[in-house]
């Protein structure tokens, strides 16, 4: 999703769960692309695909297991203390192949946080591994990770409760003790398919959708995404927010209007308001331009909305012209207009 520019009253839905929860805060759906960016329809950071990776049209990443890979903007995780990557992907395989990287956000070789469907030391399963200057805080996988098949990975770097989890399609893998900052990482490179050694194969399949929480979901919420799937994110339908008004003057009143899914509680900022009605309308007065973002809540999860009034004090010219339109030389016309808010 793109978000337009500011003017008329600008309306756009991300998606997403609460800053008061840990938010969702980048996501790739994969379903479009313009000259070799993806689109991160929440953070607005888009992805660079790189030799020769493309989108297949049906909502999905390809790599082609040779040198396609997508690279995220290189400060995409500084202001993170918790890291939830999650993802759903389609692993080509084959089945024996070792060390192939879903991803690795890393600051060398030495410092990173990656992800494989199937490393090549013992036990030969999938691994989350967290590694800053020394060995690795790892989280094996219990089985097979599926080949030819879409699985749902979230791989969770838990500051607070300084450990490390790895769920494939809902079910807890392990977790593995890691006391060190995500900060400490010196995060500065993350890529998507692509090994952090030149020895490892890149990853060859689809990637379906990839998202990043600035928190750690927690096994009822990775079973709550798991359940709504890689197209719909958790959490009550905002049906609508908007505003009557904008562009608006500085000082006039706007009415704001919303609709979520019934049942659902809302809070909007800056108004401060809490806990309103799943309907309603409330009056601001806008000085300046102002984003106004509400967040509705139920059983599911929480997602938010956000729009913009516009203030512009300008003069507003409703009309200018002429009489008569058309005249021979010397012949008199006369000028008429109709303008607001005008001085002098």
């Amino acid at each position: 999703m793109r978000i337009p520019p500011l003017g008329a009253v600008l309306f756009y839905l991300l998606l997403l769960s609460s800053w008061l929860q840990g938010a969702l805060v980048h996501r790739y759906s994969f379903t479009e692309e313009a000259d070799g960016a993806v689109p991160d329809s929440v953070g607005g950071a888009a992805g660079v695909l790189n030799d020769g990776a493309r989108l297949d049209g049906s909502g999905a990443l390809r790599l082609d297991g040779i040198n396609d890979w997508m690279e995220l903007p290189g400060t995409l995780l500084d202001s993170f203390q918790d890291l939830t990557v999650e993802a759903w992907v389609e692993w080509a395989g084959p089945a024996s192949s070792s060390w192939q990287t879903l991803f690795v956000f890393s600051q060398g070789t030495s410092d990173y946080l990656s992800f494989s469907p199937r490393t090549g030391t013992s036990p030969r399963k999938s691994r989350f591994a967290v590694a800053r200057n020394g060995p690795e805080k790892k989280v094996n996988g219990r089985a097979d990770f599926p080949v030819g098949k879409i699985a749902h990975v979230a791989a969770v770097f838990d500051a607070g409760s300084q450990n490390l989890r790895l769920y494939v399609d809902g079910t807890l893998q392990g977790s593995s003790v890691c006391t060190y900052p995500l900060d400490s990482l010196g995060i500065q490179h993350l890529w998507v398919g692509r090994p952090l050694y030149a020895q490892f194969p890149f990853f060859k399949g689809r990637v379906l959708e990839l998202r990043l929480h600035d928190d750690a979901l927690t096994q009822e919420r990775v079973a709550k995404s798991l359940q709504f799937g890689a197209d719909v994110l958790p959490g009550p339908e905002v049906k609508n927010f908007s505003a009557s008004a904008s562009p608006a003057r500085s000082g006039t009143k706007v009415m704001l209007s919303w609709e979520v899914t019934e049942g659902s509680t809302v809070e909007i900022s800056p108004v401060g308001l809490e806990k309103m009605e799943a309907a309603g309308t409330l009056e601001v007065s806008v000085s300046k331009s102002t984003e106004y973002v509400l967040l509705a809540r139920n059983g599911d999860g929480v997602r938010t909305a956000r729009l913009v009034v516009e203030v512009d004090d300008r003069p507003v010219i409703n009309s200018f012209g002429a009489s008569p339109r058309v005249a021979g030389a010397g012949e008199p016309v006369t000028l008429s207009w109709d303008v607001l808010h005008a001085t002098g």
